[in-house]
């Protein structure tokens, strides 16, 4: 299977937004420290919540 490069969608940007995308960021990276990089997925039960 060929690998296709992803390139998210620029065309429309909601502003209002941005402070969400922000925190989501913040808290990306601060999952990667406390884990130390291990990709590690939660169970069925917390995606849920």
């Amino acid at each position: 299977m060929r690998q296709m490069p992803f390139e998210p969608p620029t065309e429309h940007y909601d502003e209002k937004i941005a402070d969400i995308h922000e925190q989501i960021c913040k808290l990306i990276k601060q999952r990667k420290d406390l884990s130390n990089h291990n990709p590690g997925s939660p169970t069925a039960q917390w995606v849920s919540a």
